[in-house]
């Protein structure tokens, strides 16, 4: 392993784990101090490692994705697990109940009846029990079925052997982008009004709702303080990313693609060895970090384009980092994040949630 930051090969994953663990206790003081959970999202970093580090600092669970994350997580010893999503098909119902004997607490999203029966079926057939979220669409018109249908799927349920309904979930995703502005923060509380309308009604028919999960790190400081809501599922806030920041996640930078500088062709151009297989362009350009003068143009397969200001100084064989602008994206392209402190390499973590994408 190397022992220096200069020694790492590129392009490469930094990660400055001075910031990371800043953002570990911000976001966790944060919810602390409103008397709300977190339960942070996997898929942001897909690092078991990461998942203790929030556990420890006192994460109450983790949410995925991927049913194929939350089996990676149940085999690393974390069993408290919220699969943010709906899970259909026979294949994989089967890996979600078996999964759920083995967990300590294992909850999934569902928004439509047939969703729900067929988990209900399949648990009981293996003497299993599976915790359920109905997932509520808060505007963001992507799953989730309407706060009228909630109280209904609810009931169901409840009903059925197998099935523990625990509570709801509503993801705002629409109001992340934005920047914080008074427009966002009245979009958001609107969101959230919706799934807390959601709540009440269910609680009017006489059933208990647990769990109200929703939240973003772009988000985590209107839907943290709404009343109500129990728990926030925010991920990106650990690592973070450009995309975050300029939404509203005020975190630090701690990850960085460490690049090469190959080729200067031009007074005003330069080409880096991280293009689009160590960069996700999903959320735009990298940006490059403490260097003035320097803008990231482009990424190619495997180079990354900059505009250079002629006066600056660069040439091949230089280092760069680039703040990374969409982290789910780019950590799923890595083999592996370098920890670092300082300068110095500390240590590595795999990701091994990498291929967990069923």
């Amino acid at each position: 392993m190397p022992a220096e930051k200069r020694e790492i090969d590129t392009p490469a994953f930094l990660v400055d784990l001075d910031a990371f663990e800043r953002n570990l206790h911000k976001m966790q003081d944060f919810l602390n101090e409103h008397g709300v959970h977190l339960r942070p999202h996997f898929k942001c970093h897909r690092v078991p490692e990461i998942a203790t580090c929030q556990m420890e600092a006192g994460a109450i669970g983790i949410t995925v994705a991927k049913l194929a994350e939350a089996e990676l997580l149940v085999k690393e010893g974390i069993r408290n697990v919220l699969i943010a999503n709906e899970i259909r098909g026979e294949q994989k119902i089967k890996r979600l109940v078996t999964l759920a004997r083995g967990a300590e607490d294992l909850m999934v999203a569902v928004d439509d009846e047939r969703g729900a029966l067929e988990i209900a079926h399949a648990a009981k057939a293996f003497d299993a029990e599976v915790g359920i979220l109905v997932d509520v669409d808060v505007g963001m018109g992507r799953c989730g079925t309407t706060p009228e249908e909630a109280v209904r799927l609810a009931k169901i349920a409840k009903g059925q052997a197998g099935l523990v309904f625990r509570g709801l979930m509503g993801y705002e995703g629409h109001v992340q982008k934005p920047p914080p502005s008074e427009e966002k923060e009245n979009a958001c509380r609107s969101a959230m009004k919706a799934l807390i309308d959601a709540k009440e009604a269910i609680e009017a028919e006489g059933l208990e709702v647990g769990i109200v999960s929703a939240g973003g790190t772009r988000s985590y400081y209107i839907t943290g303080c709404y009343p109500g809501i129990t728990e926030i599922q925010a991920g990106s806030y650990c690592l973070m990313d450009l995309a975050s920041k300029e939404g509203g996640g005020d975190f630090e930078l701690a990850s960085t693609i460490l690049t090469t500088v190959i080729s200067r062709p031009a007074p005003d151009r330069a080409v880096t060895d991280a293009g689009m297989k160590s960069i996700h362009p999903a959320c735009g350009m990298p940006k490059v970090k403490d260097r003035d003068g320097i803008e990231a143009t482009g990424l190619h397969a495997e180079h990354g384009i900059l505009k250079l200001d002629p006066a600056v100084k660069l040439a091949p064989g230089d280092p760069l980092e680039m703040i990374v602008p969409y982290l789910d994206g780019t950590v799923n392209i890595h083999e592996k994040l370098y920890c670092l402190r300082g300068d110095a390499v500390v240590g590595t973590w795999n990701v091994s949630g990498r291929y967990c994408s069923t």
